[in-house]
């Protein structure tokens, strides 16, 4: 029961507050949004509206189409943990790049 408590205290107009800025961040419009995650855009509309809520999965998709996190968009903590700034910094980085830095990270902890 304490997980439904949690969820149910989910502030949805924040969250569709939030979703709403990283979208005009990246300067994608709702139809392409809703279209991205096939639903209508009146389905979009209402959760950027905070009066749906939307699965998990769709939150998913919501966070890695605007490459925010979902940590993000449900509680507002804009902080990333070591793995996203690890996949930020290895971003578009080639092959012998990612074997170099996968042999730094095994001599140092396995």
């Amino acid at each position: 029961m304490l997980l439904r408590d949690n969820v149910d205290s989910l502030n949805n107009p924040a969250i569709g507050q939030r979703i709403r800025d990283a979208r005009v961040q990246k300067g994608y419009k709702s139809i392409d949004m809703a279209a991205a995650l096939e639903i209508s855009k009146d389905q979009y509309s209402r959760i950027e509206n905070g009066r749906s809520t939307c699965s998990t999965q769709k939150l998913f998709q919501i966070a890695q189409y605007l490459d925010v996190t979902t940590d993000y968009l449900l509680f507002g903590n804009k902080s990333q943990g070591i793995m996203s700034q690890i996949s930020v910094l290895l971003g578009g980085k080639g092959e012998k790049e990612l074997a170099r830095v996968k042999r730094v990270i095994e001599a140092m902890y396995l």
